[in-house]
């Protein structure tokens, strides 16, 4: 796999042009490293840590912030724009830390820990409808596995919007909303 045309090594993203600038999407980057760690090709792991670093610092680190730990859509935005957008970043850098710790250098991965931790809360603080299952289902496998360093008291939550979810999910006539039930396969 090789980066992309719209990869900027100049920002470790991947950037597009509008009419009012240069943008750089933290969620397609945060899936790039992500593709690039699952690509047996790949061997530049210092590319993939320059680009979670990128994400990283996209994250809303300052605790007098209503929006503390959630991340900006990109780069350039002066503030949250998407209360969902944490949820896109942690689908992907949980399953990254979980399976390719052994290949991240510590600081990437202490850095990685600290940005779940605090994405976890900004989670909890979201108030998703459980029908829009997109998200829903970002939300609850970024609470709910087990593998993260979610509270007790998140992984409850987590839990109780999973079964709720699987609950409208029987009284629904969609594939779209049954399917994904049987994965998580809620008790």
């Amino acid at each position: 796999m090789n980066l992309p045309s719209e990869f900027d090594p100049s920002a470790n993203l991947i950037a597009h042009q509008e009419d009012n600038g240069l943008f750089h999407s933290a969620h397609t980057s945060a899936a790039l490293a992500e593709s690039l760690m699952r690509d047996s090709s790949w061997v530049d792991v210092s590319t993939v840590e320059k680009i979670i670093v990128a994400v990283l610092d996209c994250q809303i680190t300052d605790e007098d912030d209503p929006h503390f730990g959630n991340f900006l859509w990109e780069k350039e935005s002066e503030v949250v724009e998407d209360l969902n957008a944490v949820e896109f970043m942690m689908f992907r850098f949980i399953p990254l830390l979980w399976e390719f710790s052994d290949r991240l250098s510590l600081q990437t991965r202490d850095r990685m820990y600290t940005s779940i931790r605090n994405g976890l809360a900004a989670i909890a603080q979201i108030d998703v409808n459980l029908l829009y299952t997109n998200i829903v289902l970002k939300d609850i496998c970024n609470s709910i596995l087990p593998r993260t360093q979610a509270k007790a008291a998140e992984q409850a939550l987590a839990r109780k919007k999973g079964k709720f979810w699987g609950s409208k999910a029987e009284q629904q006539d969609t594939a779209n909303l049954r399917g994904p039930k049987r994965a998580l396969k809620m008790k």
